[in-house]
């Protein structure tokens, strides 16, 4: 089965509008697919999905991961089959929204706990998944761990067959402290300032990635679980005076646009801390060259950290296979979670945007993904 764990260093970055791409991308390929909201205070991707415009009044059921309760400490879920127009999937989403999984351990479990209710058809009406979406709302160093020798305590991680992506969405802010610098002066900022965020998602990064002897704490199809995900709206800062202008965002995306002229099947991961090193040296370059100020005459942060990813992508001859980028910015999804929408209809309007559907399914299939 294939794993796919949203997750980022903050929240509101896009975690559910990429859940519901990769579902309708994964629908319309063909697959069945199980999607889990751990979100129990503000269940968007559940809302969405759980019920069609003639489902809405189908009653749903109480889901128990752990019949035996080995692990009482988990949560009870709900669940729900759906089936329309061809497409079969099921959503389980918390049925306590104030019992919310905490910790790597408990995260560990719940996964092993859903690994082998599927493998003993137990899951809704024995649906046995081929992909597994599941939209988080935690941050990524509270549900992975660097005790590598940890993930071997549970069946799921010693399972070879299991593929996980863990999708690590890159918001301007985490760009800012990776680069560690003061852009005005070019210098490197002390450590104590950002350099404990830092620290603690390259030592996190670098234990789920593959081990110096080759071995892999998450069983995954590449040398790297890892997916790094860069699009348009969280590499803008939000409530600045250039918030989703015309011109941010096309600069934006034709940065973006780079990345993917440049996917080939045959390209290779990139890890973690070669990538932070990567940003690192180009900001540096990027500094060098002269930063631009806003109308503030303070250092444009958004012209810096575009700036930064162009020289990456100018430098790649094939784009990594773990990154993915979505350029398209789309005005009508702008929001898209003050409204009410049925699967069916969400569905539809992710499916209407079909230049940004196209090119995600693509990098998906490109990346070996889909």
């Amino acid at each position: 089965m294939n794993w796919h764990i949203l997750t980022s260093s903050k929240g509101g970055v896009g975690k559910t509008l990429l859940s519901l791409m990769l579902w309708v991308a994964h629908l319309k390929a063909g697959k069945k697919v199980l999607l889990v909201e751990l979100n129990g205070m503000n269940p968007d991707l559940y809302r969405f999905t759980a019920f069609t415009e003639y489902t809405y009044n189908q009653p749903t059921r109480a889901f128990n991961l752990d019949d035996d309760r080995e692990f009482p400490e988990l949560p009870v879920f709900k669940c729900q089959n759906v089936e329309w127009q061809g497409y079969e999937y099921v959503i389980l989403w918390p049925a306590d929204p104030y019992d919310m999984l905490c910790g790597h351990e408990n995260f560990s479990k719940f996964i092993d706990a859903l690994y082998q209710k599927i493998q003993n058809e137990k899951l809704c009406n024995g649906f046995v998944p081929e992909s597994i979406i599941i939209d988080t709302n935690f941050h990524f160093g509270n549900i992975f761990t660097d005790e590598v020798e940890k993930y071997k305590e549970y069946g799921v991680f010693n399972d070879t067959s299991q593929n996980f992506k863990i999708w690590f969405l890159w918001v301007f802010k985490q760009i800012h402290s990776l680069i560690n610098m003061d852009v005005d002066t070019g210098k490197k900022i002390d450590d104590n300032h950002f350099g404990l965020g830092r620290s603690v998602l390259m030592q996190m990064a670098k234990a789920l990635e593959s081990q110096d002897d080759g071995t892999k704490p998450l069983p995954c199809s590449s040398d790297s679980s890892l997916v790094h995900v860069f699009n348009t709206p969280t590499l803008i800062k939000p409530c600045s005076p250039g918030w989703f202008r015309g011109d941010i965002a096309s600069e934006a995306t034709e940065v973006l646009q780079k990345f993917i002229d440049k996917q080939h099947n045959s390209a290779s991961c990139i890890r973690f801390d070669k990538l932070v090193l990567d940003i690192e040296r180009l900001a540096k370059e990027v500094i060098d060259e002269g930063v631009n100020l806003d109308e503030n005459d303070e250092a444009d942060i958004h012209d810096l950290f575009l700036r930064i990813l162009g020289k990456f992508a100018d430098n790649l001859r094939i784009c990594h296979k773990n990154i993915i980028t979505i350029p398209e910015h789309v005005p009508a999804l702008l929001n898209y979670t003050d409204k009410i929408y049925f699967a069916d209809e969400i569905f539809q309007k992710i499916e209407e945007e079909q230049l940004l559907l196209d090119k995600f399914s693509n990098s998906l299939r490109t990346s070996g993904i889909l």
